[in-house]
């Protein structure tokens, strides 16, 4: 996101516990945008959700189901493609 992005969504970084968190306002939301992914990135986002280590799972559930979901038909050896 850009920085004027960020500011419509209140979105704050935080430092906890060594680890860094980002805080928005789920009241507040951007306008959706096509981005282009490549698979290579698609795979290391969702492993890196795969393994999340469980801080504020529940809490973030309504976005992330959508997201991976989102992802799922786009990961190379899911054996599905949705060009097909």
């Amino acid at each position: 996101m850009n920085p004027d992005e960020e500011k419509s969504i209140e979105q704050k970084r935080e430092h906890v516990n060594t680890q860094d968190r980002v805080l928005w306002n789920p009241a507040l939301s951007i306008p959706t945008r096509e981005i282009d992914l490549t698979e290579g990135e698609v795979a290391r986002i969702k492993a890196a959700i795969e393994t999340w280590d469980g801080y504020g799972v529940n809490a973030d559930r309504g976005w992330l189901e959508p997201l991976l979901t989102a992802l799922s038909p786009h990961v190379p050896g899911t054996g599905e493609n949705p060009s097909s």
